[in-house]
């Protein structure tokens, strides 16, 4: 009779609750439940169900890439949807509207997909950079769609140090973690498709156009002095070549390298020609490691998709070169005006080169050492026409959508906080 009364005062002094999503109405799994102020906690279980005190007044949810929300309805479903920050309104000024950051989340990247803003977030003191890394890993980050409405309307926490996105002409989304590459699919419902870098290197990468089904290809590749655009025709495998990139100079003095090499090094250069194709003066400028000279320049071009056709800016020969869907050479002009992409002065680098479907032109993005960022018409000639001066200095990923101007920026000249901003 004592045992039976203890269970009977057991089962009802506690309260159960459930965490579903608003937005799926599924149940959460392993949401944190916080109760006597966040010393005793519950987990949810595989149905998002979990059990509290009936005696306590109130208790705060918590899950991973989730915020907190606190509630006293005990009896109540708990419908979990993020409102970290919200849109202010866009008015028209001189001075750029922080469109997303707040004090506790930063912004590592951000790409418009399926037709919303998704962005890869992060909180402030997660930057990790170890020694032997190039780039910005991001841990404990999460991605997150807004709605119309600027508030947060999906998101889902990523288990791997997150890099930043790949957004390829298909239309398909790729999230660059610090081992591994993710697919984003919006069916049956938004998650994540994972795949090796190997097979994202080879397949999806190279990719930078795609027009009735045709698809132009690159071939770069940071180890070669030159590579080539490729067009592929559907449903076939040969594929054509569009425009031929690299620095003459560079090129030049590849072959000299080959030319002062001893007899030994020119045998080893020459059979590794013959083994696979490459050219001996670009063996030999790799056996020299010319590469890390000075003198040395990367092969430089842009390409540019329009509605129709493309344009390839080959910044390294001082030449555009149009070609319509089917690969066909539409014009190929050289560079001209005082200021174009062949004569930019090596302290300012360009930044974003893209094509602007609402006013039919190209714009181009380009940055000074000392911060300073420039938003430019780029013409058919490649010539460079300023239309005005971002507001903000050291600027990250520029944009254009919607008629405004897209970016990251540092607010408080901290290296670990990214705001999103637009003018």
């Amino acid at each position: 009779m004592l045992v039976m009364f203890f269970l009977s005062f057991v089962s009802h002094a506690q309260q159960r609750g459930k965490v579903v999503s608003f937005n799926t109405k599924k149940p959460i799994t392993g949401a944190v439940v916080k109760w006597t102020n966040g010393k005793q906690f519950a987990v949810t279980d595989e149905n998002g169900e979990f059990a509290i005190p009936i005696s306590n007044n109130g208790y705060v949810v918590q899950s991973i890439g989730y915020y907190d929300f606190n509630t006293t309805n005990l009896t109540k479903v708990v419908e979990l949807l993020e409102q970290i920050y919200q849109l202010p309104v866009l008015g028209i000024t001189d001075a750029p509207d922080s469109v997303f950051g707040s004090v506790k989340y930063s912004v590592g990247d951000f790409v418009w997909w399926n037709g919303k803003l998704t962005m890869l977030l992060y909180e402030h003191e997660k930057l990790i950079k170890p020694a032997y890394e190039k780039r910005d890993l991001w841990v404990d980050a999460w991605i997150a769609q807004l709605d119309s409405f600027g508030r947060i309307a999906t998101s889902f926490h990523i288990n791997e140090p997150a890099e930043r996105f790949h957004l390829a002409p298909t239309g398909a989304c790729f999230v660059l973690t610090e081992n591994s590459v993710f697919q984003m699919k919006a069916e049956p419902f938004l998650h994540l498709d994972k795949l090796s870098y190997e097979s994202f290197r080879q397949e999806f990468e190279p990719i930078c156009g795609f027009l009735n089904s045709n698809i132009v290809f690159h071939t770069f590749t940071e180890e070669y002095p030159e590579f080539s655009y490729y067009l592929l025709k559907k449903n076939s495998t040969d594929p054509i070549e569009l425009a031929h990139v690299a620095d003459s100079l560079t090129m030049e003095f590849f072959k000299s390298e080959y030319k002062y090499m001893n007899g030994r090094a020119k045998r080893i250069a020459y059979q590794y020609e013959l083994d696979y194709g490459v050219p001996k003066e670009i063996v030999a400028g790799q056996m020299t490691q010319f590469k890390e000279s000075p003198y040395y320049r990367d092969p430089v071009a842009k390409i540019v998709q329009h509605e129709n056709h493309w344009s390839i800016f080959n910044i390294s020969q001082g030449e555009v070169v149009s070609i319509n869907a089917e690969g066909e050479q539409l014009n190929r002009v050289a560079m001209k005006g005082d200021r174009n992409l062949s004569n930019l002065p090596s302290k300012e680098k360009i930044l974003n080169v893209q094509f602007d479907p609402e006013k039919n032109e190209v714009v181009c993005f380009t940055q000074l050492r000392t911060g300073e960022s420039t938003f430019n018409l780029l013409k058919e000639d490649g010539s460079l026409e300023l239309k005005k001066n971002l507001y903000w200095q050291h600027i990250r990923n520029p944009q254009i959508k919607n008629g405004r101007v897209y970016y990251l920026y540092r607010p408080y000249e901290s290296r670990n906080n990214w705001y999103l901003y637009a003018e």
